[in-house]
């Protein structure tokens, strides 16, 4: 994806974490609160003002809804990963393809003693960086951007170079990435956290359906999307069989200890919110550095 393409990308999945955190009768399953820092002011109404919700409503369709929902359940899985992640003692967290991720700001503070790296390309973290000071000032000291390609960066050396501690306990999240990249590219990540990872380390990333990528999904809205991201320039490139998630994972040096569907994932965490219907073939995994 071109650098323009990526921050239309990054706002789209933040007006979704808006979207849901300012969701009426019980069908909000994330809390994003810093979430509309980041859009524009059009944006910002139809995600959280009554007005600006019943216009939008009237214009989601059902593939965009349920990708709101899909980016809705990500976000509480990944939060609920993070916090616990903090709780055990880790001593950074590594987001890679931080976008708009907020979560060095709402879930991490300086006392804590974890220093947050934020990996993206160059002008997406330009972009952040000022929205970040219009909102909150100067960036945290506890955050540190590190610009790269993950298609063609040596992440080692490029997180080494900003103060990344090898094999101490640390938090790997990879959120909205994979299925944008070939299978080198995500292998090579994958095979990163592996080594570098010290004891008490754990990740969390997500990742579609390989049928959705060879065509062969059953669900019928899945050709839509299909067509509908490359359309957009994002066209999805790899996928995992859910089934052979564990195996994948372990070929690369890490276990896994969860591997759920979005609905799955509802039903563990938003068990109240009957009215979210997330895309079925999007999925979360855990893993640990064995």
């Amino acid at each position: 994806m071109k650098d323009h393409d990526m921050n239309d990308f990054a706002t789209r999945v933040t007006f979704a974490r808006a979207w849901n955190t300012y969701a009426p009768n019980g069908q909000s399953i994330c809390n994003d609160t810093l979430a509309l820092e980041f859009l524009p002011r059009e944006h910002r109404l139809g995600a959280a003002t009554h007005e600006g919700r019943m216009k939008m409503n009237s214009i989601l369709t059902p593939l965009e809804l349920a990708l709101i929902d899909w980016v809705a359940v990500r976000t509480r899985v990944m939060d609920e990963f993070v916090l616990n992640a903090l709780n055990s003692g880790v001593r950074q967290l590594v987001i890679l393809g931080a976008g708009y991720d907020s979560r060095a700001y709402r879930l991490v503070t300086p006392d804590q003693g974890v220093t947050v790296f934020e990996v993206d390309r160059p002008a997406m973290q330009d972009i952040k960086r000022n929205k970040i000071k219009e909102a909150l000032g100067p960036a945290p000291e506890h955050v540190v951007f590190v610009p790269l390609d993950f298609q063609e960066a040596n992440i080692v050396k490029d997180l080494s170079d900003k103060g990344f501690q090898l094999g101490i306990a640390t938090a790997y999240l990879w959120e909205g990435v994979s299925f944008f990249l070939d299978s080198y590219a995500v292998e090579k990540t994958l095979v990163f956290m592996a080594e570098t990872a010290g004891t008490g380390s754990a990740l969390a990333f997500d990742y579609v359906d390989e049928g959705v990528i060879h065509g062969t999904y059953s669900d019928p809205e899945t050709a839509t999307l299909v067509r509908h991201a490359k359309k957009t320039g994002e066209a999805f490139k790899f996928g995992i069989n859910p089934e052979e998630l564990p195996e994948f994972m372990e070929k690369h040096g890490l276990k896994a200890t969860a591997n759920n569907s979005a609905p799955q994932w509802l039903k563990i965490y938003g068990k109240d919110c009957d009215g979210l219907a997330p895309a079925p073939f999007f999925h979360v995994a855990h893993g640990i550095k064995p």
